[in-house]
């Protein structure tokens, strides 16, 4: 599956010159440490500042799946996929775990410090 993402959606990429700011020379927004979920979107919320993260699961697997941000968690819920409802999920630091069945598309919404 992953090699298919990058086939169909190439990673583009920008020389940027050096300037000052806070940034490290290395950030990842996001990362996930189960190699059976894809993070497929990161986007700004449609109704407020908070960001959109949507996982899924596509080798037919349970388990937990640990979502690892370069900015501390304030707060988590989980919506639906028009970013509906609100279900609060537990965060600790820059850290997230849910728990991931096969198939499944889960949708966070977080408000990152």
């Amino acid at each position: 599956m992953p090699q298919a993402y990058r086939l169909n959606n190439p990673l583009t990429a920008r020389l940027e010159p050096a300037h000052r700011g806070t940034v490290p020379a290395v950030f990842s927004l996001v990362s996930c440490d189960a190699p059976h979920v894809m993070i497929e979107t990161v986007k700004q919320a449609e109704s407020d500042e908070g960001v959109v993260v949507r996982i899924f699961e596509f080798g037919n697997r349970r388990g937990p799946a640990t979502l690892v941000f370069g900015r501390r968690i304030r707060s988590a819920v989980e919506t639906n996929l028009l970013e509906e409802g609100a279900t609060p999920v537990s965060s600790l630091g820059h850290r997230l775990t849910v728990d991931m069945t096969p198939y499944a598309i889960r949708t966070l919404v977080l408000r990152l410090a």
